[in-house]
């Protein structure tokens, strides 16, 4: 459809692909991102300094801290992480199905933890998840849903080298 395309890359899309499409042109736009994919998700989101309230493990020890004794910042941290790879892991089956619905109303529970535990980022990208899967936009659902798994991993991989 008209405008289509422009729609999809402002609300940050990477690339677009037409239906009716064909394979081949399905695979040069496949190829082009997938090389680069790794690279993509692991720079630092954009509009965000080192001195922003990007969702680092120290910064969200330190608020959890501030709050909350440190038996009850294990307790919550270890929760959250359980909990929300097992919701990455619903959620991830949910698009690959096209359930948009369950898949929308899981980035709404995890928005609600995120933004609990001080995860300001991570609330976004679910927000962003949450509002494509009201739109009903799959593709723009699943870019968001790896970003979100992108950032949760890193951050995962940094709270579990912290001893708290």
């Amino acid at each position: 459809m008209a405008g289509d395309r422009e729609r999809c890359l402002n609300l940050g899309m990477d690339d677009y692909v037409s239906k009716p499409y064909n394979l081949d042109d399905l695979a040069i736009c496949l190829a082009k991102w997938l090389v680069g994919a790794k690279a993509h998700f692991e720079r630092q989101p954009e509009g965000l300094s080192q001195d922003s309230e990007y969702d680092d493990a120290l910064c969200i020890l330190s608020k959890l801290s501030e709050r909350f004794t440190a038996p009850q910042v294990r307790e919550l941290v270890t929760a959250f992480l359980l909990d929300t790879s097992e919701r990455i892991k619903l959620m991830r089956s949910r698009l690959l199905s096209g359930d948009l619905v369950t898949a929308g109303g899981n980035a709404h529970a995890m928005r609600g933890a995120t933004s609990i535990l001080a995860m300001p980022s991570l609330a976004e990208h679910c927000r962003e998840i949450e509002i494509a899967c009201l739109a009903l936009d799959q593709e723009c659902a699943n870019v968001n849903f790896l970003r979100f798994v992108a950032q949760f991993e890193s951050l995962r991989a940094e709270l579990q080298k912290i001893q708290f």
